[in-house]
């Protein structure tokens, strides 16, 4: 599940950030896109290289807090270092199901980095919480999807109530199936081998089905089969 899935929600949380601490935002996901932000000028952004501060966030796990730049090896070796107008900035990452799915950052200037600094414990305490928020909505999103696509497949499998529905691993094994798949098949396992669906295929039934107009519906396909057989 990525950030981009959340994106309003994003924009919202930074501008709320933005607005309760009094600086710039960005969220940046763990394929170095710019995510949500709440620059005034989008026309002067620079592209978020994986050697940046908020891409070591998203690399190491950890949160950074970087005052100032010139002592940031990353910072000072970057072609762009002339262009940014950052003095520094404090990010920490957006932890979902035990990966790093971004980060949050905020950016330190000439005007707010002493009184942030002075404050950096209740900041990234802060942020922690917006960035756990973020990771909730992933996960509500993500469980969203996971139910649409279980929806699909039952309203799929009820479509062929009186078919044949056969259910295969990864490798084609065929884990299990319904009467009406075996007793057109009868294809019983046993210790030696694993029946698979690739055995169908040499029926009789199928080889003439496959010659036949087949619908697919996601993973799932559905080769019509005389009735009565």
């Amino acid at each position: 599940m990525k950030l981009m899935s959340i994106q309003k929600d994003a924009q919202e949380i930074a501008g709320s950030i933005c607005e309760m601490v009094g600086v710039d935002v960005v969220i940046v996901d763990n394929e170095m896109r710019r995510v949500a932000d709440t620059f005034r000028y989008p026309h002067r952004h620079i592209g978020i290289r994986t050697q940046s501060i908020i891409g070591n966030v998203i690399n190491s796990g950890w949160d950074q807090v970087v005052e100032n730049k010139d002592y940031f090896r990353e910072c000072v070796e970057c072609k762009d270092r002339a262009e940014c107008a950052m003095q520094g900035l404090v990010g920490v990452p957006i932890r979902f199901r035990d990966t790093t799915a971004g980060a949050i950052g905020i950016v330190l200037d000439q005007g707010n980095s002493k009184r942030l600094m002075e404050n950096v414990n209740l900041i990234l305490t802060f942020l922690h919480q917006m960035a756990d928020l973020l990771a909730s909505k992933l996960i509500r999103q993500a469980d969203q999807d996971s139910l649409q696509h279980i929806s699909a497949q039952w309203n799929c499998l009820m479509d062929t109530v009186g078919s044949g529905v056969v259910l295969v691993d990864e490798q084609g094994r065929i884990v299990t199936c319904n009467e009406q798949f075996h007793r057109w098949f009868r294809l019983d396992g046993d210790d030696a081998r694993q029946p698979l669906l690739s055995d169908c295929l040499r029926h009789p039934l199928v080889q003439e089905a496959m010659h036949q107009k087949t619908d697919v519906n996601g993973r799932v396909a559905v080769i019509p089969l005389p009735s009565g057989t």
